[in-house]
């Protein structure tokens, strides 16, 4: 192949690259970022994290809870609690962000008319669930029934 064939064929795909750039650029887009929620220390020790967000609606008994989880601000823990908040039946660690419909999968199932709570907990850094070492997060609960 001579020299000029070989300079005018990359001509043509610089060229070709240009054009598909210019006409297919702009309609690429990449996702804002998200600046994480302001975490106040308050007087008993817990953690309350403004505008956070956890929904889990009634639901099928089972192995996993459904929740909605909005405004994630760091590493947070979704625990589901049996209705009077003693004992812990599972929970799924959260990154920044907002997730929908999520399942949280359970050690203990959950059972037909039980009252259950979701909670958040915020991660102390080693992304190992302990509700003695992780900070409740208050105003996190939502409640909801099994059937």
């Amino acid at each position: 192949m001579s020299r000029r064939l070989k300079i005018g064929l990359g001509i043509c795909c610089v060229a070709t690259l240009g054009v598909a750039f210019w006409a297919y650029g702009p309609a690429i887009t990449f996702p804002k970022h998200q600046e994480p929620e302001i975490v106040y220390p308050d007087a008993t020790g817990r953690q309350a994290v403004e505008d956070a967000g956890l929904s889990a609606l009634d639901q099928s008994a089972g192995t996993t809870t459904i929740v909605s989880v909005y405004s994630v601000p760091d590493l947070v823990w979704v625990a589901i609690r049996d209705g009077d908040g003693v004992r812990i039946l599972g929970a799924k660690l959260f990154h920044m962000g907002t997730y929908r419909e999520s399942k949280v999968p359970l050690l203990r199932p959950t059972v037909p008319g039980g009252h259950y709570e979701a909670v958040y907990y915020m991660d102390d850094g080693d992304s190992i669930f302990d509700p003695k070492k992780d900070t409740l997060v208050d105003n996190s609960l939502s409640k909801f029934v099994t059937h």
